[in-house]
């Protein structure tokens, strides 16, 4: 929903979902919206629903917190659409949908057209990549650990195993093959049972975005 022009919505957040955590499905979710407000203004009631707050811009950290992020764009529950779509305040409205990655697939090379005769040791070099998908189990593969944006840490660990066969694609372990040279992060937005939500998948995105810039 978006007042200016209610058929508008987040198709760019979508495809990019779609090509970093594959595969996935999309399902609607309880009462739970994603909202831009105008001027930084939040109604009382608005405010007592807030349960997040998307990272847009450069994440900041002072004492292991995460500080400066504003309250352009919010997540709110347990309040409904015709409320906010009432609001003054609330300028863009969209359901924040619930996400799921699929079970056992059978991953391999020849399903991406790899041709291994042209891999040596400079395959992938200067290459950065971000996975969003339920973490990695860094201690089978040589990935970074990004962000946790289900637990809001920095540990980005899997404990669904989803995301560490995903990342297998990038780096096999104990040869890391084919991208041995490629900087790979890996940024936590589905849980254990590999759920979570759209507004996760854009805080992943929009830092992915942000640092990989800065990744030396």
């Amino acid at each position: 929903y978006n007042k200016s022009n209610p058929a508008k919505m987040m198709k760019g957040v979508i495809i990019s979902y779609i090509f970093l955590v594959l595969p996935s499905v999309l399902a609607v979710s309880e009462e739970r919206y994603i909202i831009d407000l105008k001027d930084n203004k939040i109604d009382k009631h608005i405010e007592d629903s807030i349960i997040a707050e998307l990272y847009i811009g450069r994440l900041n950290q002072v004492g292991g917190a995460r500080v400066g992020l504003g309250k352009n764009r919010i997540v709110v529950i347990n309040i409904s659409r015709e409320i906010l779509e009432s609001e003054d305040s609330v300028i863009n409205l969209e359901p924040d949908y619930r996400v799921y990655s699929l079970g056992n697939e059978n991953w391999n090379y020849n399903a991406i057209g790899l041709n291994f005769s042209v891999i040596d040791s400079n395959f992938g070099e200067e290459v950065k990549m971000a996975v969003l998908d339920t973490g990695v189990n860094y201690n089978i593969l040589s990935i970074n650990s990004g962000y946790d944006f289900v637990n809001e840490d920095s540990d980005a660990f899997d404990d669904n195993s989803h995301g560490t066969l995903v990342s297998q694609i990038l780096r096999n372990p104990g040869t890391n093959f084919p991208l041995i040279e490629s900087q790979v992060y890996s940024i936590k937005v589905l849980d254990s049972n590999g759920e979570g939500y759209v507004s996760d998948i854009i805080e992943g995105i929009n830092w992915a975005g942000d640092k990989i810039l800065a990744w030396t």
